[in-house]
C-alpha cells in the first residue's frame, strides 16, 4: 500500500508541476531555439519544440486522469473558438490543398501544438506568478537583445557558428534565433512596454532595478533589430506590398471554394503566383515569390479562405477578452497579449511569437481559474453523463467504476494517438535532417552521397512535392555532371539515362502532387528543355510543362522568356517573338525581353524590327554600363546590314550578360537514350497570346 501511495504522489507532482515548467520552457525557448542539423535551422525545430511540449502535456493529463480515476478538463472563453480554429485549419487543410502533408507538417503542427496547449494546460495547473513569468520572458528576451545587439556590430553566435561547425549564416545583423531580425523585434517590443509599465508601477526598489535592467537591455535590443532592418542594411526589410496582398485576398474570392477555405494553409505563394496583379512587375522586387502576406489576417484571407479570416478573428477578440478588462495580478500577462494580438494586424506572424501569445493566454487562464473566474468551469465526463464543476469541486463520483473504466480508456486512446503522432514526426524531422545533410554532402561535390541521402528524404516523406523538387534537380545535375567529366568511366556513363530519367519521374511526381504550384512546373520544364538537343521530343514537353507554369503565374515575364528560349531552340521564330513580346508587355522596363525579341527578329531576318528592340534594350540598361555598349555594336552592325538580306542562320537565344546564363544542355548524352514519359498530356490550349490586364 505504501508503493502505492509513494506512486501515486509522484505521478500527481509530475502532473501538477511538470506543466508549468513545460510552459516556462517553451515561452523562454521558442525565440532562441535553433538547431543547425536541418535543412531549416529555425521553423522546424520550433514547430517540433511546441509540439513535443504539447504532447508531453497530453500525456500528463492522461496520468492525471489515471491518477483521479476520472476524466476532467478546464473551459475557458477560449476553448470553442480554438476548437473552432483548428476545425476550420482542418478543412482548409483537406479541401483547399492537394494534399496534406506540408500543411500537417508546417503551419498545421504549430497550431495543433499550440491549441493542445490552450486546450489542457489549464486542466493541469493550479496557479501561477505573473512576477516569475515576466522574469522568465524577459530572461529570454535580454538574451536575445545581447545577440542583436552583438550581431549588429559584426560579433554575433553567427560567426562563431561559422567558425566552429563550417556553415555560412548570415553575418553582420541577418541573423537571429527567432528565425528572423522582423520576428525577434516583434517579440520583444511587447516585453519592453511590460517592462516599462512594471518598472512605473513598482513600489519596492529591488523590482524597479530588475525592471529598469530589463528595460534598457530591451530597449538596446529592439533598436538593434531596427537597425539592421533599415534599407541598405543586412537585415533589410522586404515585405508583401500591403495592396498586392490585399488584391490577391480579394481574388480568391472570385471562386466559390477558395472564397470558402482558400488554397490551403501552407500554399499562399500558389494564391500569390495566381493572382498577383500585374503592377507589381514594376516594383523592384518583381522577380520574388513571397510565401506569405503581408499581414496575418490577409494571409489567413487567401490561405484558409473567409470562414478562417472568422475564425481568426473570433479567436483573437476572445484572446483580448481573456486577457481584458486588466487586473493588476497578471498585468504583465494582460500586456504582453494584447500587444502580439495587435501585432498581427500589421505584420505576419512567426512561430515564435505565436508561441509566446497562445502560452502566455493559456497561463492567463489558468490565473483567472484560481481566482474563481466565472467565466472558467472544469468538465467531467462520466460513462452517460457530464458534469460541469466550479474550478476546485470535488465531483464526488469521480470514483464510480465507470468513471475508472472511461477514464482508463480514453487515457490509453489518447497516449496510443501521442505515440503515433509522435512517430510520423519524428520521421519528418529525420527526413529534413537527412536533407540538411545531403546539401553539405552537395557543397563538397559528394554527388553519390548526396543522391543516396536525398533517396532516403523522399522514401521517408513521399508527399512532400519539396523534396521530390530538390531530387529531381539533384538527379539531372549529377547527370550532367558525369556528361560534362572527360575522365568519366563507361559504367558512369551508362547511369545518364536512368538519372535523367529519375529527375523526370521525381519532377512529375511534383507537379502530380500539387499541380498548383509554379516551380514544380519549373523544375519539369527545365529538364525537358535542357534535353531538347538529346532526346527526340523534349521540346514538346518542354513547351508543354512551360504552358502549365504560365499558367499558375500568369503575370511573370520570365516563364514567357523561357518559353520563348525554347521555341527559339526549335527555330520556331513567329511563336518566340510572341511570348518574347508578351515579356516586354507584362514587363516594359526589363532589357532581357527586348533583347532576346531583337535576337529572335534578327534570326527571323526582320532587321529594322530587331533594331528596334535593340535601341529599346539599349535606352533600358544603365548609363556607361559593358551591357549598352555591347548592344551599340550590334546596332551598328545590323545597320550595316539593313541593305542585304541574308538567310536566316539558326542561333541559340542569347541574353545579356547581366542576365541570367542560357540553361546548359548534356550534350555528351547518347540521342534516343532518354526515354520520356507518354502520359504528362499536353495542355488543350496554346501558350497564352495576350497579357493579362489589370
Amino acid at each position: 500500500m505504501m508503493v502505492k501511495h509513494i506512486a501515486e504522489r509522484v505521478l500527481s507532482f509530475c502532473s501538477e508541476h511538470m506543466p508549468l515548467v513545460l510552459m516556462y520552457a517553451l515561452l523562454a525557448l521558442s525565440p532562441l531555439f535553433f538547431l543547425p542539423i536541418t535543412a531549416d535551422f529555425f521553423e522546424i525545430n520550433k514547430q517540433v519544440l511546441i509540439v513535443g511540449v504539447a504532447m508531453l502535456c497530453v500525456v500528463l493529463w492522461a496520468v492525471q486522469s489515471l491518477v483521479r480515476q476520472a476524466v476532467r478538463f478546464t473551459i475557458s472563453p477560449l476553448t470553442v473558438p480554438t476548437l473552432l480554429y483548428v476545425a476550420v485549419l482542418l478543412l482548409s487543410t483537406f479541401f483547399g490543398s492537394t494534399y496534406p502533408y506540408e500543411v500537417i507538417m508546417g503551419r498545421g503542427l504549430v497550431v495543433f501544438g499550440l491549441a493542445t496547449g490552450v486546450l489542457v494546460v489549464p486542466s493541469l495547473l493550479k496557479s501561477i506568478q505573473a512576477k516569475t513569468y515576466l522574469y522568465v520572458v524577459s530572461g529570454s528576451g535580454v538574451v536575445l537583445s545581447i545577440i542583436g545587439v552583438l550581431e549588429a556590430f559584426g560579433f554575433g553566435l553567427s560567426n562563431l557558428l561559422n567558425v566552429l561547425l563550417k556553415i555560412q549564416l548570415p553575418e553582420k545583423g541577418g541573423f537571429n534565433p527567432a528565425g528572423s531580425v522582423l520576428a525577434g523585434a516583434l517579440f520583444l517590443f511587447p516585453l519592453l512596454v511590460a517592462n516599462g509599465v512594471e518598472l512605473i508601477k513598482a513600489k519596492q526598489k529591488k523590482d524597479r532595478i530588475i525592471f529598469g535592467s530589463f528595460l534598457g537591455i530591451l530597449i538596446l535590443g529592439f533598436a538593434a533589430h531596427m537597425y539592421v532592418m533599415l534599407p541598405g542594411k543586412p537585415a533589410e526589410a522586404v515585405f508583401t506590398p500591403l495592396a498586392v496582398s490585399w488584391s490577391i485576398a480579394v481574388d480568391t474570392f472570385k471562386n466559390t471554394r477558395t472564397a470558402l477555405v482558400g488554397v490551403g494553409p501552407e500554399s499562399y505563394s500558389v494564391a500569390f503566383t495566381q493572382f498577383r496583379p500585374l503592377s507589381l512587375n514594376a516594383a523592384p522586387y518583381w522577380n520574388i515569390l513571397f510565401t506569405i502576406g503581408r499581414t496575418e489576417f490577409l494571409h489567413i484571407l487567401p490561405t484558409m479562405g473567409l470562414v478562417g479570416g472568422l475564425a481568426w478573428l473570433f479567436l483573437m477578440i476572445n484572446m483580448l477578452r481573456t486577457s481584458f478588462p486588466m487586473r493588476e495580478e497578471f498585468r504583465p500577462l494582460s500586456i504582453i497579449t494584447g500587444i502580439l494580438v495587435l501585432e498581427q494586424f500589421f505584420f505576419i506572424s512567426n512561430t515564435a511569437q505565436l508561441a509566446v501569445l497562445f502560452g502566455t493566454v493559456t497561463l492567463i487562464t489558468v490565473m483567472l481559474k484560481k481566482a474563481k473566474d466565472d467565466r472558467i468551469a472544469d468538465i467531467v465526463l462520466h460513462l452517460f453523463a457530464i458534469r460541469i464543476l466550479s474550478p476546485g469541486t470535488i465531483d464526488r463520483v469521480e470514483q464510480h467504476p465507470a468513471s475508472r473504466i472511461l477514464a482508463l480508456i480514453l487515457s490509453l486512446l489518447v497516449l496510443g494517438g501521442v505515440g503515433v503522432s509522435g512517430y510520423f514526426i519524428a520521421r519528418a524531422y529525420y527526413a529534413d535532417m537527412l536533407l540538411y545533410q545531403s546539401l553539405q554532402a552537395a557543397q563538397k561535390n559528394d554527388g553519390k552521397k548526396t543522391y543516396e541521402l536525398q533517396g532516403k528524404v523522399v522514401n521517408l516523406a513521399p508527399l512532400s512535392d519539396r523534396y521530390r523538387r530538390a531530387f529531381a534537380s539533384t538527379n539531372f545535375l549529377i547527370a550532367e555532371n558525369i556528361a560534362d567529366n572527360p575522365s568519366a568511366t563507361e559504367q558512369d556513363k551508362n547511369t545518364i539515362p536512368q538519372l535523367i530519367q529519375q529527375a523526370i519521374r521525381e519532377a512529375k511526381a511534383a507537379t502530380e502532387l500539387d499541380g498548383r504550384k509554379t516551380l514544380n512546373w519549373q523544375t519539369l520544364a527545365t529538364i525537358y528543355r535542357a534535353l531538347i538537343n538529346v532526346a527526340q521530343g523534349a521540346d514538346q514537353w518542354a513547351i508543354a510543362a512551360y504552358v502549365r507554369a504560365i499558367q499558375t503565374d500568369p503575370t511573370n515575364p520570365m516563364l514567357r522568356l523561357d518559353l520563348g528560349g525554347v521555341y527559339v531552340s526549335t527555330q520556331n521564330y513567329e511563336q518566340a517573338i510572341r511570348l518574347f513580346q508578351q515579356a516586354a508587355e507584362l514587363k516594359p522596363d526589363w532589357p532581357n525581353a527586348h533583347f532576346n525579341l531583337a535576337n529572335a527578329y534578327k534570326m527571323k531576318g526582320e532587321k529594322q524590327l530587331a533594331i528596334d528592340a535593340l535601341r529599346q534594350t539599349w535606352n533600358l540598361l544603365p548609363v556607361g554600363s559593358a551591357e549598352r555598349t555591347t548592344v551599340e555594336g550590334q546596332i551598328a552592325q545590323l545597320e550595316k546590314q539593313k541593305t542585304v538580306t541574308p538567310q536566316p542562320t539558326v542561333q541559340q537565344e542569347t541574353k545579356p550578360k547581366s542576365t541570367t546564363a542560357p540553361q546548359k544542355t548534356t550534350k555528351t548524352v547518347p540521342e534516343g537514350e532518354i526515354r520520356l514519359p507518354s502520359d504528362l498530356g499536353l495542355p488543350s490550349e496554346n501558350p497564352p497570346a495576350t497579357t493579362p490586364k489589370e
